[in-house]
């Protein structure tokens, strides 16, 4: 079933009108779009027989409901603004099976803000898929996902490990952080022990006009990752700047069953710069006799 705006569901019928067109629906999508002022009716969130749930342009104006999504299995929420710091914690509690969150702009705005001295703990055993980009999802939340693709644009320190997660796809913007962001994701290494895909997106703007690799560090630990399970590393939008070339040729000379590194240039250097690196990188050693360097 999809609602959009305007739909008299949303803005006319009376709650037990709701119960009833909505009893027994199993995928619900409402999409808000120029309802600004509209709010999501909190019967939504206690729809028992609810698999597949998705909010876009909704507004979560309510302090924290009574939630039940029992049966809900994969949840997306694009352009979600909420006041009640609490409400995405509880919605994500009480759905005790879900398998897929994509997160997109979801925004706490200031007004009902609660400050927490404490770390929030969430229990998702279920979560095998995840997207998060700009959402207020914290990075701990998704421990138990096998394949995740999230947006970071700023250091995140990790307080447990990723035991199932296999397929990591970053689209990282530190800005002037920049130059710290390579260490950053090498130490952060270390609570990925069976990732097998590796995919960067380097998106920041702001890069050092000067050559920085003396700020790169070595772990002093190889991450288990790269001695037994990595199989593919793609950096899109490389520069060499930033201690990217660092990065690059510390997971070619450590990953021991790489199979493929591929370099994907920034579309702003020349051809000259393009063929420079690549020339570069293929002096790099590999420990892998198997891995082959795609640069395009």
């Amino acid at each position: 079933m999809k609602l959009l705006s305007g739909c008299p569901i949303l803005e006319e019928l009376e709650a037990k009108d709701l119960i009833i067109t909505t009893r027994g629906v199993e995928n619900l999508s409402i999409d808000l779009c120029h309802k600004s002022k509209t709010t999501l009716p909190s019967l939504v969130l206690t729809n028992k027989t609810l698999t597949v749930l998705k909010l876009k342009r909704v507004t979560l104006n309510e302090e924290v409901p009574f939630v039940d999504l029992p049966s809900l299995k994969v949840l997306h929420l694009k352009s979600v603004s909420y006041t009640y710091s609490d409400y995405i914690l509880k919605l994500l509690s009480v759905c005790p099976i879900l398998e897929e969150l994509e997160a997109k702009d979801v925004i706490l705005t200031a007004l009902c803000k609660v400050i927490r001295t404490a770390r929030e703990v969430l229990n998702l055993s279920n979560l095998v898929r995840a997207n998060i980009s700009k959402g207020s999802i914290e990075f701990d939340w998704l421990y138990n996902v096998s394949h995740l693709r999230i947006r970071e644009t700023s250091p995140c320190y990790l307080h447990g490990m990723f035991h199932n997660l296999t397929h990591l796809e970053l689209i990282l913007d530190f800005c002037e952080l920049a130059s710290f962001k390579w260490n950053w994701l090498m130490e952060q290494f270390q609570y990925f022990p069976k990732l097998q895909t590796l995919i960067i997106h380097d998106d920041d703007d702001i890069v050092n006009s000067s050559d920085d690799d003396e700020d790169w560090e070595d772990p002093t630990i190889v991450p288990e990752c790269l001695l037994s399970h990595l199989r593919t590393c793609s950096l899109i939008n490389y520069s060499r700047i930033n201690c990217e070339f660092q990065f690059a040729k510390y997971i070619m000379q450590n990953s021991r069953v790489l199979r493929t590194m591929t370099i994907q240039s920034a579309k702003s250097l020349e051809c000259n710069t393009k063929h420079q690196m690549f020339m570069e990188l293929s002096l790099c050693p590999k420990v892998s006799a198997t891995c082959q360097l795609l640069f395009i």
